[in-house]
Parts: C-alpha cells; structure tokens; sequence
C-alpha cells in the first residue's frame, strides 16, 4: 500500500523554489508541488487565479449573449449594442441633438431628466416579472428594452426571443412558432405591441393564445407601445386585458421626452 501511494504522490524532485510576487495583486506566494503527472512546483496566485477564471467565464458568456442576440434572437441590428453600464448624460451646455447623436454614434443609452425613472426601472428589473414600456414614438422604449434583454442574456441561462407585432401576424400561421412564443420562449420581447388599429378576428384570437398561455406559464415578458395599457382591452378582448392586467401591476413604465430620431 506505501509503494501505491508513493506512486500516486511522488516526493518533489527538485528543490523548492523561492517564493514570488503575484504580478496583479502583490501578495507573496509559496510554491506548492503538484505530484499530478511527473510533479512539479506551482506557484499561482489562488484568488487571482480564480478571479482570472471567472472573467474569462463571463467574457464567453458575453460573446455567446452578443451572438445569439444578434442572429436568433432577431433583435434589429439598429438595436442592438444598447447596454445598462453603457450609458451617458449631457454635458453641461450640449444641445439635445448633440447629445443624441453622440449616444448613437457610441450606442449608448442617453439619461436624461425624461427618462431617468424609466432607466431606474430597468437596472432594478429582476426577472421573471414583465414591464410594459409606454410613450410616445421615438423615446427611446426600444432601446431600454434592447439594454434589458441584453443584461437577461448575459445574466441568466435564458436566451431573450425578439418579435415585432407587425412581423407576428407573417409568423404565427405556422403553429410551431406560436408555441415558441407561447411557451418555449422564456423571455418575449414584443415590440410595438398594438401598433394594429383594428386587429381581426383572427389576430384577437392569435394573441389571446400568445398572452394566455404566457400568463398561465408565469414567463416573463416585455412590451413597448406607443398606447396606454388602458387601451389594451378595447383592442384585444376582456381576456387579454384583464390577464395583462394582473401581468403589468406596478410593471408599467411610462418614457417620455423628445424624440431621438428628429432631435
């Protein structure tokens, strides 16, 4: 048994080195054999080491969320880059289309006394409560909602699904992808949500099933409109509105301001 053992771990077979500095923290460091294989003297910093290993850990994370949002997540790619620590506010004496053009040249998100509460609302967002975005055209609701679905990609094992209302009616015929919105998406971002002055029959009873079915599933989802929630009944149904009701309780967040397109 003790010439197993001695196998397994072998005595150091060079002398022990001196202790060295560790280049990031400073702190000095004992060397340590290691008998895996022929042995030898290691002298890494644990906790930098560690540290090392989760920010390469979270940098993959970040291009595969950078990716995926890019290609399945069918995010528009004049919103994608928008993130919560990527932000930016004006500059004493800058003039609003100086300010836009500078957050968009950088895709930045831009912070202004309109939409501070609004920005407020994301960064405290934890899922898998929904939000519904609402204002008037050009504020900037899409572009919270982007930094949203960005931070949920990158902060948690879910992939954000992207859909436009006037792109759903195209997908929605085909009975796979409602199901995907419905129920295998677990976080939907459902972008001009009402943007249909006067949905028909069968698109009332096309989104009754998307919204049903995620309400009853508890699945995060984001809205952006240009409509009060209120309105939302008249348009889709009593079963709608009432389950976007209970849905967007204390969930509503109202952006306003200019519009960023024509500063």
């Amino acid at each position: 048994m003790q010439r197993v053992l001695q196998a397994c771990n072998p005595a150091p077979s060079t002398p022990k080195p001196d202790p060295t500095r560790c280049p990031s923290c400073g702190s000095l460091v004992e060397p340590v054999w290691i008998s895996w294989g022929r042995g030898r003297w290691a002298s890494d910093c644990l906790p930098c080491a560690d540290r090392v290993r989760a920010e390469e850990a979270r940098a993959a994370k970040v291009a595969h969320a950078r990716d995926y949002l890019s290609t399945r997540a069918r995010i528009p790619g004049r919103l994608l880059g928008y993130r919560l620590d990527r932000a930016l506010t004006p500059e004493r004496g800058e003039s609003f289309a100086a300010f836009a053009a500078r957050c968009a040249a950088s895709r930045s998100l831009g912070v202004t006394t309109w939409n501070a509460a609004a920005v407020a609302a994301v960064k405290a967002y934890a899922p898998p409560a929904c939000l519904y975005f609402c204002g008037p055209v050009g504020t900037g609701k899409s572009t919270l909602a982007s930094a949203l679905a960005y931070r949920v990609a990158v902060e948690t094992d879910h992939h954000p699904v992207y859909i436009a209302e006037a792109q759903l009616w195209e997908r929605l015929e085909d009975g796979s992808y409602r199901d995907r919105l419905a129920r295998s998406a677990w976080f939907l971002w459902l972008d001009d949500f009402g943007s249909t002055e006067a949905p028909k029959d069968w698109q009332r009873e096309m989104m009754e099933s998307v919204i049903c079915q995620r309400y009853a599933e508890c699945r995060p989802t984001v809205f952006t409109s240009n409509h009060p929630l209120a309105t939302m009944t008249a348009r889709w149904g009593e079963r709608v509105g009432s389950r976007l009701s209970e849905m967007l309780a204390g969930a509503v967040v109202e952006v306003g301001g200019k519009d960023w397109r024509r500063p």
